[in-house]
């Protein structure tokens, strides 16, 4: 007698069942020509320009900025909303950590950013929300006002004021389903910042791929993210140095325009920020923002070339110049270590007294007066006049 006949039983609430209770429609088809034949694309980067003219955030994509505090996050964002200014986008910046607006306008105009698009509302939206209703009228306004660029400043503060966990892997979720998502659906550029936890500050190289909260934020980004590791600190009247590290690159164009970083397939080394400030409190600061391109020892090499060049001191005024070499002058032969100098030079410009050294001996106008172990208190003398045009 032959085996009798095996039919597939369907559980009572399996998927399939539940679907044909529900009545559900087929599923919404994506039609595959279009991409398949190279007509459809994924857009490039538009925000960010590197010296070498590379973008690096995408519109219509979630970006992501994060590191140790200090590290040049701000100085990053502000850059790019200069930028984005120059090229005529609008653009929105919500800060979950500043309660004004003082810090982003005092250094956009050091940056030299044009006043009239900053103080436009109509180019240049910024608020601070206190609360939930005042968040998502942010967002709103943003949408109504089709901003071109949108930053969320301090995701950790963002969900505190929401009331969601930091380590809870459902936070990204629901931050980008409130605010994120009616942005990315209108092709908005969207840039969030975040902080890394303290263990993975004070880390080797100043921390891990991840920013505070783990995988899932991450995991979350669908342009490119980047992580700050500092090098030299960013202060006012000296310049400072940080390292971009890519951490993901979900369309792909960033990338190969990266260099690799040994021992770690999982991040690229993106370039390098350079914030060089100069002025005094009497006359005003400004401010000047790099986004250098990435090459093997750059940040050491930058640093050699400006020393060697003095081209690092560049802003330094001639007045001060003037003033060191004329004490270096009437100390004659036996010449003066350059803490003597510091301390003989008096009136305006006095902390700009150690850069102008550098510059005379770059110029070859001080030469060492004597021996010593340590260059920088080897006594130096006057040789000639300064004539940087010569």
């Amino acid at each position: 007698m032959p085996p009798p006949k095996m039919h597939a039983v369907q559980a009572e609430d399996s998927i399939i069942e539940r679907a044909k209770r529900r009545r559900r429609k087929p599923a919404k088809l994506h039609s595959m020509q279009a991409a398949f034949d190279g007509k459809k694309k994924r857009e490039e980067p538009v925000f960010g320009m590197r010296e070498d003219k590379q973008f690096m955030f995408y519109a219509g994509k979630e970006n992501a900025i994060y590191g140790a505090t200090e590290a040049g996050k701000d100085m990053l964002l502000a850059e790019t909303v200069s930028q984005a200014l120059d090229f005529g986008h609008s653009v929105c910046w919500i800060d979950f950590e500043e309660g004004d607006e003082i810090d982003i306008a005092s250094r956009l105009r050091e940056m030299g950013a044009d006043r009239d698009a900053v103080c436009d509302q109509w180019l240049f939206r910024f608020s601070t929300p206190e609360d939930v209703d005042a968040a998502q009228d942010s967002v709103w306004d943003a949408v109504e006002h089709r901003c071109d660029l949108v930053i969320f400043n301090g995701l950790q503060s963002a969900y505190g004021l929401f009331g969601w966990e930091l380590f809870d892997p459902n936070s990204p979720v629901m931050f980008r389903r409130a605010l994120v998502a009616p942005l990315l659906k209108r092709g908005r550029c969207v840039i969030t910042t975040d902080h890394v936890t303290k263990v993975n500050a004070d880390a080797r190289n100043n921390g891990s791929r991840y920013a505070a909260g783990g995988i899932a934020k991450l995991n979350w980004v669908t342009g490119a993210a980047y992580m700050l590791e500092a090098i030299d600190p960013i202060i006012r009247g000296a310049v400072g140095r940080s390292r971009i590290i890519l951490t993901k690159d979900r369309p792909g164009f960033v990338k190969s325009e990266c260099a690799r970083i040994e021992r770690d397939p999982t991040v690229m080394y993106a370039g390098t920020l350079v914030v060089k400030s100069t002025g005094d409190k009497e006359n005003g600061f400004s401010l000047r923002v790099d986004v250098k391109h990435p090459e093997r020892g750059s940040v050491v090499k930058d640093r050699a070339n400006a020393r060697r060049e003095g081209t690092e001191y560049e802003d330094v005024p001639r007045a001060v110049i003037d003033k060191v070499l004329d004490i270096y002058r009437r100390v004659g032969k036996t010449g003066a270590a350059k803490a003597d100098i510091e301390k003989a030079y008096k009136g305006a410009g006095a902390r700009h007294v150690r850069a102008a050294i550098q510059i005379l001996v770059v110029n070859n106008c001080l030469v060492k007066a004597g021996q010593s172990g340590s260059s920088n208190i080897a006594p130096l003398r006057y040789a000639k006049d300064y004539n940087p045009d010569a």
